[in-house]
Order: C-alpha cells, then sequence, then structure tokens
C-alpha cells in the first residue's frame, strides 16, 4: 500500500521519513491520548524488523496536526 501523506504531514517531517513510510519501515509517532491505544501501535511496531516509535504525551491520534514541533522533534531524535 502507498503512503500519501497529507500537504501537513510533509511539512511537519523530514522528506526522508516519508520515504521510509512508504517502503514500510519508517519510525512512528503516538499520541499517547489518541483513541486507538498507543500499545496497539507499540505492537505493531514489534511486528516489524528495526521498527521505530516515539509516544507523544498531550496528543490524540493526529499527533502531526496536533503538535507538528514535537513530532518533527521526536521523529529527529528516533532517527539519530
Amino acid at each position: 500500500m502507498m503512503v500519501t501523506p497529507g500537504r501537513e504531514l510533509r511539512a511537519a517531517v523530514p522528506g526522508g521519513i516519508i520515504a521510509g513510510w512508504q517502503a514500510g519501515t519508517g519510525p512512528a509517532v503516538l499520541g499517547a491520548d489518541s483513541p486507538i491505544p498507543p500499545g496497539h501501535g507499540i505492537a505493531t511496531a514489534a511486528l516489524i524488523p528495526g521498527a521505530q516509535y516515539a509516544v507523544e504525551p498531550d496528543c490524540g491520534h493526529f499527533a502531526w496536526l496536533e503538535r507538528p514541533g514535537s513530532v518533527r522533534q521526536a521523529l529527529a531524535s528516533i532517527c539519530r
């Protein structure tokens, strides 16, 4: 499945990360207050070799829209 990120997401993250998502290997930032429990994303990441994630506090399902600066920082720290 091809991921087609929206304009807001493309503005919030470095370009190389989007390529990783499209390949199914990119990092994820999960919102701690999402209606989809972060544990589901963590369990999914455990099934993908090399997958990395961060849980963003005080954030819902659309973390990149709610806190783009924090998401960018989390992604930068994951990718170091």
